[in-house]
């Protein structure tokens, strides 16, 4: 079951990485989006008008804590 979770998280985030850097490499835009995040010992935001970079760190997560 461990390894079926991990791999779930590394595909579900190299997906949504994939799809934000096509957003990037295509250069579509929106009016401005913005994420924040905050948790024991961290706190972090992310404002940008580019839907790409969005996915593209949610992506991420996912991969690295799997």
């Amino acid at each position: 079951m461990r390894v079926w979770t991990r791999q779930l998280g590394f595909v579900t985030g190299m997906i949504l990485t994939i799809v934000g850097a096509v957003f990037i490499v295509g250069q579509f835009s929106s009016p401005g989006t913005e994420i924040s995040g905050e948790g024991q010992g961290f706190k972090g935001s992310l404002e940008t008008s580019s839907p790409g970079i969005v996915l593209t760190v949610l992506g991420s997560a996912p991969m690295a804590f799997t």
